[in-house]
């Protein structure tokens, strides 16, 4: 009896050492990968995105406001959707990044920049675009942000919002379509995605915030060019109206010069 217990006194300890051991393994191994790649936790997370439609996200805790892909989520060559809190979408491929803007207002796409911006990011699995058409709708003129990120994503990716292939005008209503639908190739496949919060609030408290600066740009663009939305897209026609009065600006500032 006593050589039983001394034989399960010893079997006690070294199983509590092997386990002292894999856990001290496993916390250095952790502390070692947030030192070398110097990132920030990633925190699963549950939200209801829009009624009766609900999200597992990651956030990545950040007190900056801009940042490097790099800095958040690592090397990365996927395609990234950037919605920020005030109603702004962009796009991140690689280290080129597009801008649309609001209502006839030149499209800006700045490269080797490969910066984010505290909110929603959207990750695109396996999936890049190709920079060089991407490029080329530098200083051309669009409806909007959320509209600019959907036709840059078709134009060079083949990448569309659902089966219908819609172009969203507002970037609330664009990441609710993307949350309730997907995105698909230009063959129908499901491309998959992650869902990314970036900062130092709440998932839910951005999509509030979206959704009411997505309805003020909305007011604005009415009343300022006095058209009609129906819903959050606009038509062609409107884009027609709105380039046609830059046009005339454009003329009447070369004339006072």
């Amino acid at each position: 009896m006593l050589v039983l217990r001394k034989n399960i006194r010893f079997t006690s300890w070294l199983m509590v050492g092997v386990l002292s051991i894999s856990s001290s393994l496993a916390h250095a191994t952790s502390t070692c990968e947030n030192v070398f790649n110097n990132l920030p936790e990633f925190e699963q997370r549950y939200a209801e995105a829009a009624p009766g439609v609900n999200i597992t996200y990651r956030h990545v805790h950040t007190d900056k406001r801009e940042f490097t892909v790099e800095e958040v989520l690592g090397k990365t060559d996927d395609l990234l959707l950037g919605i920020a809190p005030f109603g702004h979408a962009y796009l991140v491929n690689g280290k080129v990044r597009v801008d649309g803007t609001l209502l006839g207002q030149k499209t800006t796409v700045h490269d080797h920049m490969a910066e984010l911006e505290t909110g929603i990011v959207i990750k695109v699995k396996k999936t890049s675009l190709n920079n060089d058409v991407l490029k080329k709708m530098d200083d051309t003129y669009g409806i909007s942000c959320a509209k600019t990120a959907c036709e840059a994503m078709a134009k060079a990716g083949d990448l569309y919002i659902g089966d219908n292939k819609s172009k969203y005008y507002s970037p609330y209503e664009m990441a609710q379509a993307i949350f309730k639908n997907g995105l698909r190739d230009g063959a129908g496949n499901v491309v998959p995605f992650e869902i990314y919060y970036i900062g130092k609030f709440e998932f839910e408290n951005t999509m509030r915030r979206v959704r009411q600066s997505s309805k003020t740009l909305r007011d604005e663009a009415v009343v300022k060019y006095g058209v009609v939305a129906t819903g959050l897209v606009l038509t062609g026609t409107v884009l027609a109206v709105v380039l046609m009065s830059k046009n005339d600006d454009s003329k009447k500032q070369k004339a006072q010069h």
